[in-house]
């Protein structure tokens, strides 16, 4: 007798029950299982949380900064001015969210006021950009025009914890 007449005179489902049956379901079952709470996480994760960008800061100073390999850590997306003021155009247009701007020995070129000089430009062009300003100086009367005009000051020497609570006030996180 041929295969096909064997399985045309019995019971086509009788494979379901063999022992090869119960193996092949199984994986299908636990394929199929595997697959859908897959799909169910990733519809659910899209849903409730939407996809952040990583906050855009700049880091205006003179010299090396150890905060910008610290933030870059922990995800923001840095970039650095070595206080040329490269893209002055970036800063005065909103690119970044929050610009930490030293004060002193930077924007040389652009304004004897330093650092000063910059805020004040910034926030002539743009209001509502975000700046916290630091410097290693101290903050005496000289400087309270640039302590006003700033959305948040810092010492220089601040610890990373300082900054990062400080930077995520102004960022609204």
């Amino acid at each position: 007798m041929s295969m096909v007449n064997k399985i045309a005179e019995s019971r086509p489902w009788e494979w379901v029950f063999s022992g090869i049956g119960v193996v092949i379901l199984t994986l299908l079952f636990s394929y199929f299982k595997r697959k859908k709470i897959k799909i169910k996480t990733d519809e659910h994760t899209k849903s409730k949380e939407p996809s952040r960008r990583a906050p855009k800061i700049i880091v205006i100073d003179d010299h090396a900064n150890p905060i910008v390999k610290l933030l870059r850590d922990e995800g923001y997306d840095v970039d650095e001015d070595n206080g040329s003021l490269k893209n002055l155009r970036h800063l005065e247009n909103g690119y970044y969210d929050l610009i930490l701007l030293d004060f002193d020995g930077v924007g040389v070129e652009f304004s004897k006021k330093q650092g000063i000089g910059v805020l004040e430009h910034i926030k002539t062009k743009n209001p509502n950009q975000k700046i916290l300003a630091y410097s290693n100086k101290n903050w005496g009367l000289d400087y309270q025009e640039f302590i006003q005009l700033a959305d948040g000051v810092l010492g220089k020497n601040a610890g990373y914890w300082e900054y990062k609570r400080k930077i995520d006030e102004l960022l609204g996180r």
